[in-house]
């Protein structure tokens, strides 16, 4: 399943598993926000915050044909939403 950014950010928003229709569990801590579905376990967000200014500075999502994110996705940055350059 390949989002749309509106369709993922009703998500994020409604915290409702696109995948699923479950329900997502979100957890904010200072540097990062963490968005996933505990139900079918497909759906993964997550966000890093600069720790200074608490400003986002990565945000990607990981879509139901891969599964668990992995190193690999995460150092190709093939899924990054949002970059804050300086």
């Amino acid at each position: 399943m390949i989002l749309s950014m509106p369709d993922l950010l009703t998500s994020l928003t409604t915290l409702k598993c696109p995948c699923c229709n479950g329900s997502l569990h979100r957890d904010d801590q200072r540097d990062s926000v963490y968005v996933n579905c505990h139900h079918c376990g497909t759906f993964e967000f997550a966000g890093f915050r600069d720790i200074g200014s608490g400003k986002m500075m990565l945000a990607y999502y990981n879509d139901a044909r891969e599964g668990t994110i992995d190193d690999g996705v995460l150092a190709s940055l093939e899924k990054v939403l949002y970059r804050r350059t300086y």
